[in-house]
């Protein structure tokens, strides 16, 4: 398990490389030109940029501001949980 600032050290690579071994995807959205999926990793956010064009990594940001999270809360539905 490793934290933030460890996990900021790390190359776009690196990074991409330990969040598929130990992230658990959560949901993505969408932009105008770019796809944001939002990643737990260890106890702590990541979130990828892609481009859409090409599908590389554009960015690799570990969050750690509840502000960078209000962005996905348009993609979260709780119907279905209650009965």
């Amino acid at each position: 398990m490793i934290a933030v600032p460890q996990f900021a050290e790390m190359s776009i690579p690196e990074q991409a490389h330990y969040l598929w071994d130990n992230g658990d995807y959560l949901l993505s959205r969408q932009g105008e030109t770019s796809t944001a999926v939002l990643y737990a990793v260890d106890n702590f956010f990541v979130e990828v940029r892609y481009d859409d064009e090409t599908g590389a990594i554009t960015e690799i940001v570990s969050i750690d501001s509840v502000v960078r999270l209000e962005a996905y809360l348009k993609a979260v539905s709780l119907r279905g949980l209650f009965v």
